[in-house]
C-alpha cells in the first residue's frame, strides 16, 4: 500500500499511541447531518476531494473554505481520473450551503498547484485556522517538510506562517498574500508547540488556541491559548502566553488546560451559556466527535461530553474520520454546523473513489440549560 496521505499521518501516531480522555454517551446535543451541504463539493470536475476545512465568512456574506492535501480531476463513469494532488487550495460559496468553486495556483503545463506556497521552497503549506481581523484576512499555515526517509512518516512540521490578505474579497487568484513567519511555535524532538488551531476575537483581544505536545505524551494534544492586543496582531513581540497564574512572554510555560485534543478543533462563543465550546474529533482520530465547555478561554474546561457518531466507519472498514470542527461564523441562535472528513487506508482508493476524502456537514443544536 502506498504511504498515506502527509496531512493525517501525524493522527495516525496520535491514534496508535493514546486512546485517552473518552467522552460518556449518549450525549445531549440534537444533531442533524445537512446532506444538501454536502452535495455542494461533489464535483464532477476539477476539485474532488480534500481535507482540513477551515473556513471563515466575509461581510458580503461569502464563505471561505480552506483545503489541505486536495485531488483535482474528472470524474467519468463513477472513479476518479486524471487526478492530480495539490497541499493546499481554497473553496469559496457566495452563500452558506451555496454552490462552491475552487482556487490553486497555476503552475508548469497548466496545472493546478499549491494555492499557498513560498517562492522556491521544498516546504508546503497546511492551512489552519483563518480569521477576519478589520477587513484583512488571515491564515494560519503549517509549514511541512519532506525528511531524509523513504517511510510512512518521512516528514515533519518545521515551521509556522500568517498569510495575511489585504484584500479578502477579491477572486483567490487575485489575493494580495504576504507570508509572516510566526516565531512562537516550537518543533523540537521532544516539544511540539502550535498556536494556529483556532482564533477567538474578544473585544481586547485575539486569542489564538493551540496544542502542546511532548515526546512522554506523544498521541496527546494538550490546549495551551495564547493572546495578543488587537491593535497588535502582526507585532510578534506583543504574543503573551497562559501559564496557569497569569500571562508570560515565554510559550514554553503555557499550561496545559485539557487533553486528547486534534491538531485541528474549533471554539464557539455561546453567549446563551455565557461561555466557550470547544469542538474536536477525540484523541484526534476516529468516530466521535466530542466537546468541552468553560466560562472562560483559560478554563476550567469540562470533561469531554459527546456530541456526535460518524457512521462511515462502521459501514466501511477501509475507512477513518477525522479533523471534526465547528464553525463560529455559522452560529444563528443555539445551531451551528460542524464539518468532519473521511478518508481512506488505502492510498490509491483516493485516486479512484468518489465517495471518499469528502467533508461531511452536520447540524448541531445548543440543547436548553437546565
Amino acid at each position: 500500500m502506498k504511504p498515506l496521505t502527509l496531512m493525517f499521518k501525524t493522527l495516525l501516531i496520535g491514534f496508535a499511541c493514546c486512546m485517552n480522555s473518552r467522552a460518556e454517551g449518549p450525549g445531549e446535543y440534537p444533531v442533524r447531518a445537512l446532506p444538501q451541504w454536502g452535495k455542494q463539493f461533489k464535483l464532477q470536475k476539477g476539485w474532488l476531494g480534500g481535507d482540513g476545512l477551515y473556513s471563515v465568512q466575509l461581510k458580503s456574506g461569502k464563505v471561505l473554505w480552506f483545503f489541505g492535501d486536495s485531488i483535482f480531476g474528472e470524474i467519468k463513469e463513477g472513479k476518479r481520473t486524471k487526478p492530480i494532488m495539490v497541499n493546499n487550495c481554497v473553496g469559496t460559496q457566495d452563500r452558506p450551503g451555496g454552490p462552491a468553486h475552487f482556487f490553486t495556483q497555476e503552475r508548469e503545463g497548466k496545472k493546478p498547484g499549491a494555492f499557498f506556497s513560498l517562492k522556491d521552497s521544498k516546504s508546503w503549506f497546511w492551512p489552519m485556522a483563518a480569521f477576519m481581523a478589520g477587513d484583512q484576512l488571515l491564515v494560519h499555515l503549517a509549514e511541512i517538510e519532506k525528511t531524509g526517509g523513504d517511510g510512512v512518516f518521512a516528514f515533519r512540521q518545521e515551521g509556522h506562517y500568517l498569510a495575511r490578505i489585504q484584500n479578502p474579497d477579491a477572486l483567490p487568484t487575485d489575493w494580495n498574500v504576504e507570508y509572516l513567519h510566526f516565531p512562537h511555535s516550537r518543533f523540537e524532538k521532544n516539544l511540539t508547540l502550535f498556536w494556529g488551531s483556532a482564533v477567538v476575537q474578544t473585544s481586547d483581544f485575539y486569542y489564538h488556541l493551540g496544542y502542546r505536545e511532548t515526546k512522554a505524551i506523544i498521541g496527546s494534544k494538550e490546549l495551551v491559548v495564547s493572546r495578543v492586543p488587537i491593535a497588535k496582531l502582526v507585532d510578534f513581540k506583543s504574543w503573551e502566553f497562559y501559564s496557569g497564574s497569569g500571562w508570560s512572554v515565554n510559550p514554553v510555560e503555557a499550561k496545559p488546560l485539557c487533553s486528547g485534543l486534534a491538531s485541528e478543533f474549533s471554539v464557539l462563543k455561546i453567549s446563551k451559556e455565557k461561555g466557550f465550546l470547544l469542538v474536536y474529533t477525540e484523541n484526534g482520530l476516529g468516530d466521535r466527535i466530542v466537546c468541552r465547555k468553560a466560562e472562560a478561554l483559560t478554563g476550567v474546561w469540562s470533561k469531554p461530553e459527546f456530541l456526535f457518531q460518524c457512521p462511515e466507519m462502521a459501514k466501511d472498514k477501509g475507512v477513518f474520520c477525522y479533523s471534526g470542527k465547528a464553525h463560529p461564523w455559522s452560529l444563528a441562535g443555539e445551531k451551528f454546523v460542524v464539518t468532519y472528513c473521511v478518508n481512506t487506508w488505502d492510498f490509491w482508493r483516493l485516486f479512484k473513489d468518489e465517495n471518499v476524502y469528502l467533508p461531511h456537514f452536520l447540524e448541531v443544536q445548543i440543547p436548553k440549560k437546565k
